[in-house]
């Protein structure tokens, strides 16, 4: 039975090393289509769920289903960096005005400029380096290229004070606000009435002329992206090298930012080599990259949504990675056409995709895992079985025992020979026991000590049989395509005995399942959903199937 949907997905735990993932559930905007402009700086979350883009051309809202671009009422560009406030305010600067965008209750972003209340002369508004909260002070902080500003929530006059060249970085560390000037250095401000920087402790440690882009809260310690690619911890005043392996490979991209998300992991975005996620300890985790659908486009912000998303603000697009819910797929650009049977031997998976076999190549380390085909002369592969660490049996219209030499070099072998097989069950009560349904019945295949395969027709069953489900080591339960149910004793000592709807047998072609405690489960394919066996008093003879009054298509014990 091929496996709808994604072809393949395994769902791996949200904090599990990614050697086995996929291609990632990927979602790309591109924002210059959406009526946006071309680069992407920064994204937050609105209380209501909705996602704001800063924009070079302004603001982007996405409610999910629809975006909308708010320009400047003189169209100017330049925007980055979004910051809202309890009242709603969500604050920017363009090239030429700062001020922030309010809904004015139909749903449309107003904008208002801050300019009335700067003096004439202090209002540089260049491009715009950061925009950022500042609760302990009563306000925000705009960090343009020539100058600092600091606006009071009270509405009073906005402070400012000039760069010494440019100003390249702004950022709150804990009560501190640090600007880096490309003259003066990296300061902090030690003063507001009027406002004054000094020069911060140790920032030598981070290097002459090197610049921060992030520095974001870990606890009691805080971590460091420096544009060139090196990272540091900060704690108690000091700067301590982080995530030293990384540093080569960041070094051939520019690093653009640095989140922590709230299992404890990091990402960063860098230029066309991410982003990356990275371990508490920097050991790196995983990278995403054009393999996995991203666009090969510069990431300058990252947002994590409350649905664990991981967003990334880029050059030309907005992209969002399913990661919180660890579902990832294997399609033709990871090795693998389709999917009928799935299973786990010798620690690696088996995929049976009806052309072949293929296994998942899934070495260690980030980037995910590729399937390899296994034995090209098997073929029209659509049944697995592992049988033991030794023997896996392969479904290729006849049935195959798959093996690995000394070297550990893949081998089989014929073990039945059939012009087709429709099913291929190994037994939960029996060990070494494969139940083979083919056009001419059904065969018991019993592994012997010695590792081959004995044959036993079960007796008194002569017509194809289209699934299996065992009930116990005496009973099998199997369904053929049109519409029978069989109860079949192994032994052979009763006739098949017939179901049909009088014992609660749903219409039409049924398919059977072993339940999780030994009970049978009925599924007729369709929204009337599962039956499951149930016996009464008087013994298996009298099983009869009823209706779950659980969701359809959700398996449950019998």
């Amino acid at each position: 039975m091929r496996l709808p949907g994604l072809l393949i997905a395994l769902l791996l735990p949200v904090l599990a090393w990614s050697s086995e993932r996929g291609l990632p559930l990927v979602q790309v905007y591109n924002t210059q289509e959406l009526g946006g402009g071309h680069l992407n700086d920064s994204l937050i979350e609105l209380p209501d769920g909705r996602l704001a883009v800063g924009n070079v051309g302004g603001l982007l809202l996405f409610d999910g289903a629809r975006w909308r671009m708010f320009n400047h009422p003189k169209m100017l560009g330049g925007a980055k960096h979004l910051v809202r406030t309890a009242d709603g305010r969500i604050y920017t600067a363009f090239n030429g005005d700062a001020g922030y965008f309010l809904d004015d209750g139909t749903g449309k972003q107003v904008w208002t400029s801050l300019a009335p209340r700067i003096p004439e002369d202090e209002r540089a508004f260049a491009a715009e380096v950061n925009v950022i909260d500042d609760r302990a002070r009563g306000g925000l902080w705009m960090v343009l290229l020539k100058r600092l500003y600091f606006v009071p929530d009270d509405g009073s006059t906005v402070r400012s004070i000039a760069a010494t060249g440019n100003f390249a970085f702004g950022g709150l560390v804990g009560d501190e606000l640090w600007v880096q000037d490309t003259l003066a250095g990296l300061q902090r401000v030690s003063g507001m009435a009027p406002l004054q920087l000094q020069a911060l402790p140790e920032r030598d440690t981070l290097g002459t002329g090197q610049y921060l882009r992030k520095v974001v809260a870990d606890g009691t310690e805080w971590k460091v992206a420096m544009a060139n690619g090196q990272l540091y911890r900060y704690h108690h005043g000091r700067f301590e090298a982080w995530a030293t392996e990384l540093w080569p490979l960041l070094s051939t991209a520019q690093v653009f930012t640095l989140l922590r998300l709230h299992d404890g992991r990091f990402v960063i975005g860098a230029g066309e080599i991410g982003p990356l996620i990275v371990a508490a300890d920097g050991q790196l985790l995983e990278r995403f990259g054009a393999d996995d659908g991203l666009p090969r486009h510069a990431t300058r912000g990252l947002l994590e949504d409350r649905d664990g998303g991981l967003w990334l603000a880029q050059d030309q697009t907005v992209v969002r990675i399913d990661l919180a819910r660890g579902v990832t797929q294997f399609d033709e650009t990871r090795g693998l056409a389709s999917a009928y049977a799935a299973t786990r031997w010798r620690g690696d998976l088996y995929v049976a995709d009806g052309r072949g076999l293929n296994r998942l190549d899934a070495q260690a380390g980030p980037g995910g895992g590729r399937f390899e085909r296994v034995l090209p002369t098997l073929r029209n592969v659509r049944q697995l079985a592992a049988v033991d660490d030794q023997t896996l049996l392969v479904g290729s219209n006849s049935v195959h025992a798959l093996s690995v030499d000394n070297s550990g070099a893949p081998q089989s072998r014929l073990v039945f020979a059939s012009p087709q097989l429709f099913a291929m069950e190994p037994s939960r009560a029996v060990p070494g026991r494969v139940w083979i349904a083919h056009p001419q019945g059904l065969l018991r295949l019993d592994q012997t000590p010695a590792g081959e395969f004995e044959q036993t027709p079960v007796a008194n069953l002569t017509w194809p049989v289209y699934t299996i489900a065992e009930q116990d080591r005496d009973t099998l339960w199997v369904a053929d395509r049109a519409g029978g149910l069989w109860r079949v004793a192994i032994g052979g000592e009763q006739a098949p005995k017939p179901y049909g709807t009088a014992q609660g047998v749903p219409e039409g072609i049924v398919r059977v399942y072993p339940g999780r405690q030994g009970g049978l489960v009925c599924d007729d394919g369709r929204a009337a959903g599962l039956r499951r066996g149930q016996r009464s008093t008087g013994g298996a003879s009298d099983t009869a199937l009823r209706a779950d009054v659980r969701p359809p298509l959700q398996l449950v014990g019998g």
